[in-house]
């Protein structure tokens, strides 16, 4: 009877929407995702070394751009010379096809004394370096130009290798904390936290789409970051299905 195929088909209609009812107001409140695929690397910390009569203590910073600056000290006693010296540091870390690259510049500026007489002398450095997952570590060689007052120059390659500070690994972890606007758009702030716990604040703005079940969102600051994704909605959990952006110069996608 006709009756029967009207309540079948009012049934089917019903059933069939029911899933996205749950999804007609924007996702809001704290969510958190765990990100090892895409590696953000930073070589920040404060580095000793101590080997064949060397002491070298320094400290490196890198920004949100990828800019490195840092600063330390040298103390060498070698063949009944002393060594004092102070060192400066910039450089850059970028990202290209999965490869984290960091390109190192340093200065040495100080006095060698054999016991009688000071010498003073500059050493400038530049080293290309790569970051080595497995280790946890940044390898590569360095050229330097050493002048030492009243003897000359001379030029030495070597190669160079440090590994990076904390429990740097790569893997960082994205907290969204999502308020509604008007007009299924969202606000709010994003924290990315590297696994040296180290914090990166951004302002997030962006939209939900009920039809789709997806939630499409901007996060950056002043600073360097900025990121894009886009996420399903299921229930009360979102779920990336891409991301693309930029952290402390190293470029970040998945999807």
């Amino acid at each position: 009877m006709l009756k029967y195929l009207i309540k079948s088909t009012i049934a089917f209609l019903c059933l069939s929407v029911l899933p996205s009812l749950g999804f007609a107001v924007p996702p809001t409140g704290q969510f958190e995702f765990i990100i090892s695929e895409s590696k953000i690397w930073d070589i920040s910390g404060s580095y000793s070394e101590d080997f064949d009569g060397i002491d070298i203590d320094y400290i490196l910073v890198t920004d949100e751009a990828g800019k490195i600056t840092g600063s330390g000290t040298a103390f060498a006693s070698l063949f009944g010379a002393t060594v004092n010296a102070d060192l400066i540091f910039n450089g850059s870390i970028k990202s290209s096809r999965e490869v984290t690259r960091i390109k190192l510049k340093f200065t040495m500026i100080g006095d060698v004394s054999d016991g009688v007489e000071n010498f003073f002398f500059t050493a400038k450095v530049k080293a290309k370096l790569e970051i080595n997952e497995a280790t946890h570590s940044a390898l590569g060689s360095a050229k330097a130009r050493i002048c030492i007052e009243g003897n000359g120059c001379v030029r030495e390659v070597a190669s160079f290798d440090f590994l990076l500070e904390g429990d740097m690994d790569g893997s960082w972890v994205l907290t969204l904390d999502l308020s509604e606007a008007e007009n299924n758009k969202l606000t709010g702030t994003g924290m990315i936290t590297l696994s040296n716990n180290r914090e990166i604040t951004t302002i997030v703005s962006g939209k939900y789409s009920s039809k789709k079940e997806t939630v499409k969102l901007k996060l950056k600051n002043s600073k360097g970051t900025k990121f894009s994704l886009k996420s399903l909605v299921q229930g009360a959990i979102l779920e990336i299905v891409k991301l693309k952006g930029k952290s402390l110069g190293q470029k970040q996608k998945l999807q």
